[in-house]
């Protein structure tokens, strides 16, 4: 009896132990349920807080805005004009002949009176070869005469005669002379030999260029201007000179401005002189001349492409309007004045310091929540 009875006590310890150790086991288990619940009530916190603030913000309208100010606006228009050299001479001969000798070579610099070309003058020089003999023959008559005169001897006809005939050989050798320089072409002005239009050999004629010289140091445009900008377009006024073929600009004032009106067209002509030495300022380049005809010194100025219109044609803008608690878009009429390359004036329904709404303008209406992302 003795030994059934232990065997039954063990048995009940044995099962009151594993008994503890499940319910602390699930006493442990339950507190880290506790810490995990509290966990994810703070983590659904923080989502339902973000959910919020995402849903807010998609119904706002994503802008930039602008902060307008007053500047100064300039209006001009544009004249065309074309490049011509202060000196650019086409050269003929004074006499025919043909062509012995060219001394010079297209592109070179040359100076003031610098042979060019030399005509075949051989006839002429012979005569003039002839011519001076027969003047030492003359000269010698002459002063034989001229001393038998001084001594009382011989006829006053006689001396007349051969003085006569001495001045015409004289008046004739001086003539024939003159013309023989003819058939040499001499540059009349220091410049460069842009283009020979003969050949040696080939015959030239007055009334037939062979020659242009240029000088490329100063160069001078000239532009018609409508009659309406006379007022305004005058003699000192600075232009801005734009070179489309050399992607170049310069700034130069207005040398003269014509009095005559062209009944043709009804334009006026300007000057305007340049200096050139570098020499990239072709004959016959074009230009486009940008003319200022009016000046404001304080505008309110955007450009066009912010500029919208409803259906009976009358343009407005957007301005980001913060009068409220929230940031909204807010609709005005304008009524724009003047209009230069994109740019236009405003004169009246916003006034300086406002913010105009640029990138997004044209996916808000008017009321409409906006978020500024940027700001210039």
């Amino acid at each position: 009896m003795s030994v059934v009875t232990q065997t039954g006590c063990g048995t009940s310890d044995k099962k009151f132990f594993l008994y503890e150790q499940l319910v602390n086991k699930r006493d442990s288990l339950l507190m880290h349920v506790d810490e995990v619940r509290n966990e994810i009530r703070g983590l659904d916190e923080k989502i339902s807080a973000m959910d919020s603030n995402q849903q807010n913000s998609a119904r706002k309208i994503l802008v930039s805005a602008q902060k307008l100010k007053l500047t100064q606006f300039e209006h001009f228009f544009e004249a065309r004009g074309l490049v011509e050299a202060e000196k650019n001479v086409l050269l003929s001969v004074e006499m025919p002949g043909k062509v012995l000798k060219i001394h010079v070579k297209e592109g070179q610099e040359v100076k003031k009176r610098q042979l060019l070309v030399t005509l075949d003058a051989a006839s002429m020089l012979t005569t003039i070869k002839e011519l001076e003999t027969s003047l030492v023959l003359a000269n010698d008559l002459f002063e034989r005469q001229q001393n038998l005169w001084k001594q009382g001897i011989g006829a006053e006809i006689k001396y007349l005669e051969t003085k006569n005939q001495k001045d015409a050989l004289e008046l004739k050798l001086i003539t024939l002379k003159t013309e023989m320089e003819k058939s040499n072409l001499r540059s009349p002005e220091e410049g460069m030999v842009d283009q020979i239009l003969t050949k040696e050999g080939e015959m030239a004629y007055p009334v037939m260029p062979v020659m242009r010289i240029l000088n490329l140091e100063k160069v001078h445009l000239y532009a018609d201007v409508p009659e309406k900008y006379i007022k305004q377009v005058k003699k000192g006024l600075n232009v801005k000179l734009m070179f489309p073929s050399l992607q170049e600009e310069k700034v130069s004032p207005i040398s003269h401005a014509g009095s005559f009106i062209n009944p043709d067209n009804r334009t006026f002509r300007i000057r305007i002189d340049m200096d050139n030495q570098q020499k990239t300022l072709k004959p016959n380049l074009l230009s486009i001349i940008k003319i200022t005809d009016i000046v404001k010194d304080s505008a309110i100025v955007i450009h066009d492409r912010y500029i919208l219109a409803d259906a009976n044609g009358k343009e407005f803008i957007f301005v980001v309007d913060s009068t409220i608690n929230e940031i909204t878009a807010k609709r005005r009429f304008i009524e724009t004045g003047l209009r230069n390359q994109g740019e236009v004036e405003i004169i009246k329904g916003i006034s300086a310091s406002e913010m105009l709404i640029t990138e997004g303008a044209r996916m808000v209406t008017d009321g409409d929540r906006v978020m500024v992302v940027g700001e210039k």
